[in-house]
């Protein structure tokens, strides 16, 4: 009885609280169960136990709605947030979420992740309690907040919880007969069911997949019985048993694990609700900030990017893809949408020998099917099927795009059809910015970005039409590719059998190695002159606006936020309104987003000078024109430093560690330097930004200054930089700041070729003399820059 009245008790205080507060606009569906009839408009309910949510407007973006569940399992035996005796924690959660999306008590949640976040770590919190013993938020204490913190630091999110305990608990009622074995496999897929050992065992199954610790002890519980079901059981699983995974977690994962305690201590001070509020300030002690940091165990592996010549690998197979498969692939496409769903196994080959008739070389043999099932992989043997071929082609547009356009993996999803546009200064893709703008937002882009978007484009047409979004590609009728540019992309990778850069055993296609595509194409794009017909295309790729918007749009723009953002908060100062704060918010995190941007920019602008700098030493490249001697001159230096570096602190003959130290001089020596690729990768230029005294010697800029006089025009104020439109082959051979290396000599040695052949083959008199006087003009431009080949001292 006493059970029974406490549980109307909390659910008289659930009632008393939830009444303070509406449904929030951005929830619009409810349902009370997982299998409930979904109510919208006024049939919602802030009682039911799931929410949908739009945060995002769905004209700008895919998938904007998403449940959230406040039943979730968060105790052994299947307890679950909503079960009566647990009306507190089910009341705390609502609102949480009440107020971070109606902006209540300083929350604010924007998107869907970051939503989601806070759910699933807010359910830990009540899962570490509840294993703790602890029935309230009132009786947590600042020494169980550090036993919490010393858990965390084992790098195991599982250890939260006494899981091997309650496995064997779990074994234990089997042997009892109180659960069955059948009850752990879905016999219509012969499935493990991995929903029901997380009901049994109070934890998310996907944490519980995720563990390789976990597995192996899940498969030596369940090798202990005899039957049906458990063979059947450990066939699944042994499959799924690797070698144990990292431990620990990155800086965002610590942040997303302490962020439940930093709104619980909020929503408490606030007085949101009447009981079950935490009493203490969690980072009093020790700041939020530093638990995080200390809680961190990896390290950031920003260092750990893709090597040049590994991106270059990597792009030359999407490029591949992308110019040379690309119409083989539609045709069977087309083909493929023109057939009958029910078509024969027979008919289905007949088509073999027409698609191995069109096949360019080195791609892979189709079989005319949106999927290779049993039946036919029985009588096919070396080809894919269709479908398959056009997943692989769908994600190697979107790796050239991400690379191209320097954006998220997952914004490439929210791509529409006619996101590339010719603009009078050249090509621009409009993108919904997802972590930061929260909006649609146009970049420059190389020519690159507009052939695969139109590629993919012409994928995704049929008789009845197109989709608005761009990697959204019907099938048949109705029927949907299924396409995830982050999994899709890691297995075109896989599939095309690509090595993985050295040291490492898989490739990381994180978002930050991706974005550096654009950055690596301008400062190493000249190198790949050397590679087969494949990358052909890329010659008239000019990456030129996406190094104007990265020079001088993009620093310009974060100078203007971070003077607003310093002049705004002068005038808040301690009053600032909810508006202000918001506003601050989302504009820190847009000029996180540039920062970001240009340091990724800075990063390969740096690696291009260390690599350049270290072929010179290492004699596999040359440099000739005017700059050369310079750089042979700044080479000299920085050996002779190195050469001190090693004496001074180790002594050693070892070439890897002059090398070492050879590279981090590099690096310090390269803030007062700068060696830039020209547009058309003819030179080098190391003229250095605001140096009056080099800007003095630009050649492009006096031709410049003769080009207004000309023309009766004149700029305003002294230059910042060279002007790109005046440079090319002949005016940066001429001047002091040019230097062009083996690869930009290639393109040098076909320019003066072209220049022969139009001079000996001119139509007329007059335009032979006018060609060859160009054609000598650059001819002994060429020989004088060759006369200036620096040599290494």
């Amino acid at each position: 009885m006493a059970d029974r009245i406490n549980v109307e008790a909390l659910e008289s205080q659930y009632l008393a609280d939830i009444a303070r507060y509406s449904l929030p606009v951005v929830v619009i569906a409810t349902r009370s169960n997982l299998d409930g009839q979904i109510c919208e408009g006024s049939d919602r309910s802030i009682h039911h136990d799931h929410w949908l949510i739009e945060l995002e407007n769905p004209k700008k973006r895919r998938k904007t709605e998403f449940w959230l569940s406040f039943d979730t399992v968060v105790g052994f035996g299947g307890l679950r947030l909503n079960h009566p005796t647990l009306r507190p924690d089910y009341t705390f959660k609502k609102i949480i979420f009440i107020s971070g999306l109606s902006r209540l008590f300083g929350l604010r949640f924007t998107n869907k992740d970051g939503t989601l976040q806070v759910s699933r770590q807010f359910d830990w919190y009540v899962r570490w309690r509840l294993a703790r013993g602890i029935a309230r938020n009132e009786d947590v204490e600042q020494k169980d907040f550090d036993a919490f913190t010393v858990t965390l630091a084992s790098g195991d999110i599982l250890k939260l919880v006494p899981l091997y305990e309650r496995l064997e608990q779990m074994f234990a009622k089997l042997r009892r007969g109180e659960l069955a074995l059948s009850d752990f496999m879905i016999s219509r897929r012969s499935a493990f069911n991995w929903p029901r050992l997380s009901d049994e065992l109070g934890i998310p199954y996907i944490t519980l997949s995720r563990s390789a610790e976990f597995q192996l002890a899940l498969f030596d519980g369940f090798a202990q019985f005899e039957d049906v079901y458990a063979s059947a059981i450990l066939i699944y699983l042994k499959p799924t048993l690797r070698d144990k995974g990292t431990e620990g977690y990155a800086e965002g994962g610590s942040r997303n694990l302490y962020r439940p305690w930093q709104i619980i201590h909020r929503i408490s001070r606030a007085g949101a609700l009447s009981t079950h509020r935490l009493t203490f300030d969690p980072f009093k002690k020790t700041s939020a900030r530093s638990l995080i940091a200390q809680t961190a165990s990896i390290p950031s592996e920003r260092t750990l990017t893709v090597l040049p010549e590994d991106y270059i690998r990597l792009l030359r197979a999407a490029l591949e893809w992308v110019f040379k498969y690309h119409q083989y692939i539609e045709e069977a496409v087309t083909l493929l949408r023109g057939q009958h769903p029910n078509t024969s196994l027979v008919a289905r080959l007949a088509f073999n020998d027409y698609l191995d008739s069109i096949r360019p070389e080195g791609a892979p043999k189709l079989y005319m099917g949106w999927f290779l099932n049993k039946n036919a992989a029985k009588r096919v043997t070396g080809r894919i099927a269709v479908g398959e071929a056009l997943k692989l082609l769908l994600s190697s547009t979107a790796l050239v795009i991400a690379c191209f356009a320097a954006r998220r993996s997952t914004e490439l999803a929210d791509l529409r059809v006619g996101c590339v546009e010719r603009l009078r200064n050249g090509y621009f893709l409009t993108v919904y910015i997802e972590k930061t703008h929260r909006d649609l937002q146009r970049f420059p882009v190389p020519l690159a970005v507009h052939a695969a978007v139109d590629i993919a484009e012409r994928l995704g047409k049929t008789v009845e039409g197109r989709p608005e979004w761009l990697f959204e590609i019907p099938r048949a009728g109705s029927m949907r590719v299924g396409f995830d540019p982050t999994e899709n992309i890691r297995e075109f990778v896989e599939f095309i059998k690509l090595p993985p850069p050295q040291g490492r055993s898989t490739w990381d296609l994180t978002s930050h190695v991706l974005r550096r595509g654009f950055a690596i194409y301008l400062y190493f794009g000249d190198e790949w002159s050397t590679l087969d017909d494949v990358t052909y295309a890329l010659q008239h790729f000019d990456p030129h606006m996406s190094r104007v918007y990265l020079t001088e749009i993009l620093p310009g723009e974060i100078h203007r936020l971070q003077d607003e953002l310093k002049a705004r908060r002068q005038i808040a100062n301690d009053s600032a309104t909810p508006e202000f704060t918001a506003w601050k918010d989302a504009t820190e995190a847009r000029l996180s987003e540039m920062l970001e941007l240009q340091k990724d920019f800075d990063e390969v602008r740096l690696e291009a000078y260390v690599y350049r700098m270290m072929s010179l030493h290492r004699g596999t490249d040359e440099v000739i024109g005017g700059l050369a001697n310079r750089l042979y001159d700044d080479l000299e230096t920085l050996v002779e430093q190195a050469s001190a570096d090693v004496r001074i602190v180790s002594r050693s003959n070892d070439p890897a560690v002059f090398e070492t130290a050879l590279i981090d001089r590099m690096k310090v020596f390269f803030a007062d330097r700068s060696l830039e690729p020209v547009p058309g990768g003819v030179m080098h230029c190391g003229a250095r930004r605001g140096n009056e005294e080099d800007l003095e010697q630009a050649v492009c800029l006096t031709d410049k200054k003769l080009a207004e006089i000309t023309w009766g025009k004149r700029s305003v104020g002294k230059p910042d930089y060279v002007d790109y439109a005046y440079s090319g082959a002949l005016p940066c051979l001429r001047c002091t700041h040019g230097g062009a290396f083996k690869a930009n000599q290639r393109k040098l040695d076909q320019k003066e070729e072209r220049l022969k052949h139009a001079a000996d083959h001119a139509p007329t008199p007059a335009a032979a003399a006018v060609r060859s006087e160009a054609y000598l003009q650059f001819r002994d431009a060429y020989q004088r820059a060759k006369a200036k080949k620096g040599t290494k001292r």
